[in-house]
């Protein structure tokens, strides 16, 4: 329904009823008020239809998501095919395998050379006290004539245990600052806890560095002395691993651990 409300305004060319053409006193003019919400006239009819507005449906909702998903796919597919406008795909594609192959083959490099034992022993306090005592080891000088190196036992083959291992060499970095092993006595201070920790990153590994060279599964038990070979079968049986007996192969052991201690101790478990 259109109201109407009676307000001032300026006179109408012709006159009504309610105001005389003579009449000098100020003139009133009808003024349709609007109404509220979305309403509609039908002019053909002369009556008022009210039209509420509704909230979206579900079904146009997920026609405009689709709409959204589709334009980002597209989008997104544009930049594979023409990622630059500058340079074409071609072009990037090949400085990216140039970049990539530059890079890997930095990262071996660095992998290798921070490998070395000429990099190991580059510290003072491990040349003095590392160095010296691994030359006359049985894993420095043998009869074949093969030598191990520092990476061979504390260096991990899989590449994700090696990062891990490379990394925490970070640490020691810091030692190295401070000076914690820089002197015979600080090193021999830390012997056992250094050791202990070696050792214990063995056992939980399975002595897997060990194993990288000494594989059970190609033992000639036959051709070890008989003392040997009985420890060996009976390591094998009981899940021993190489460290729980090869302790000091490489470095010297720790005052108050001695070679011919580790033998009776499995001995002594055995018999548990």
């Amino acid at each position: 329904m259109t109201v109407l409300i009676r307000g001032f305004g300026p006179a109408n060319s012709s006159a009504s009823l309610d105001h005389p053409a003579n009449d000098t006193s100020p003139r009133h003019s009808w003024v349709p008020l609007q109404p509220r919400g979305n309403v509609s006239e039908s002019h053909s009819s002369g009556r008022l239809i009210s039209s509420t507005s509704t909230e979206p449906t579900a079904k146009v909702l997920r026609g405009q998501r689709d709409r959204g998903i589709e334009i980002l796919v597209r989008k997104f597919l544009a930049f594979l095919l023409n990622p630059s406008a500058r340079y074409s795909l071609g072009i990037l594609v090949v400085v990216g395998i140039l970049l990539g192959t530059g890079g890997l083959t930095v990262f071996d490099f660095a992998m290798h050379e921070t490998s070395t034992d000429e990099f190991c022993l580059g510290c003072h306090e491990l040349e003095v006290n590392i160095g010296r005592e691994y030359v006359g080891m049985s894993h420095s000088l043998n009869a074949r004539g093969f030598q191990v190196t520092c990476s061979d036992c504390h260096l991990p083959k899989p590449f994700v245990p090696k990062m891990k291992r490379k990394f925490r060499a970070i640490g020691e970095i810091y030692h190295h600052i401070l000076g914690t092993i820089d002197t015979p006595e600080k090193f021999e201070a830390h012997r056992m806890t250094m050791a202990t920790r070696v050792w214990a990153e063995m056992n939980e590994t399975d002595s897997r560095e060990c194993r990288d060279c000494h594989k059970a599964d190609q033992w000639d038990l036959d051709a070890q002395t008989q003392e040997v070979r009985d420890f060996h079968v009976s390591a094998l049986s009981k899940n021993k691993t190489c460290i729980n007996c090869h302790k000091g192969v490489a470095h010297k052991l720790p005052d108050g651990i001695v070679p011919d201690q580790q033998l009776p101790r499995m001995n002594a478990a055995e018999n548990q």
